[in-house]
């Protein structure tokens, strides 16, 4: 579904039932990360058994979740210390590659080596316990904003990890008769004889006369990102927005309004 179709299918049960209230586009874009991030967690919840377990690639193949998978490379300083990336919410693995030879000759090989997480407890009695670190001999523990990799000498490590997905936005316009239209993605106002259309990504009309209160410049571009998400979990943004405008309904009766509208 688009975001329009999600903004019509929501407005429009609503207005069935006695508590609805309609969304305005600026409430809409309000509530779309707040929906993101609860959904977002839902579906971690449901991969992740601990704070130290990895996930396992057998669930993320299936996960809604599977498109936000990121693979990046840490560079990790003198200390130990590597900064997470912007977009980070989770790790999945993490890697390093250490440099070796051929016995016997000169020629460089590179060993895949795996890096365990660990709790700050545990990393401690790793650090301080010689017999430890002969068990786990990579290892790393969660800083405020990164982590910390043992032993030092680390260079760089292959973080695999779950990004934050786009925030989606609802752009729209205003028409002659004082209606919401829907700017989608690549949409553009322009004028053409001092009259502003709307035309679509492929110079199509959708509305003529139009006014938009932040538009300071012809042709003025759609501000429109459509939900990252995968179709399947759209539905359930549907009902997460519609239990933020409806509130004498349970979520069985919810979900089955969805069922009958969508």
């Amino acid at each position: 579904m688009t975001l329009d179709r999600i903004f019509s299918l929501v407005n429009y049960i609503s207005a069935k039932v006695i508590s609805g209230n309609t969304l305005t586009p600026e409430n809409y874009n309000d509530l779309l990360p707040m929906v993101s991030d609860i959904i977002l967690n839902d579906e971690l919840g449901k991969l992740i058994q601990s704070e130290l377990t990895p996930i396992e690639n057998e669930l993320l193949s299936v996960s809604p979740l599977r498109p936000f998978r990121e693979l990046t490379t840490l560079t990790v300083d003198s200390a130990g210390y590597a900064t997470n990336p912007i977009d980070y919410v989770r790790w999945t693995s993490f890697t390093t590659t250490e440099s070796n030879y051929i016995v016997g000759t000169s020629t460089p090989i590179g060993t895949i080596r795996q890096i365990k997480v660990l709790s700050d407890h545990n990393a401690i009695i790793q650090q301080g316990n010689v017999f430890a670190r002969a068990e786990v001999k990579n290892f790393c523990f969660a800083t405020g904003t990164g982590f910390r990799f043992v032993p030092y000498n680390i260079a760089t490590a292959d973080m695999r990890y779950i990004r934050k997905p786009a925030t989606a936005y609802y752009d729209y316009c205003i028409d002659s008769d004082y209606n919401v239209v829907y700017m989608p993605v690549g949409s553009y106002i322009t004028a053409v004889n001092n009259v502003n259309i709307l035309y679509d990504v492929n110079d199509a009309v959708l509305s003529t006369g139009v006014t938009k209160s932040n538009m300071t410049y012809l042709p003025f571009p759609s501000a429109t990102v459509e939900l990252p998400w995968e179709d399947r979990l759209h539905t359930e943004f549907v009902f997460q927005l519609l239990k933020k405008v409806i509130t004498n309904l349970k979520e069985p009766e919810l979900r089955q309004l969805i069922q009958d509208n969508a």
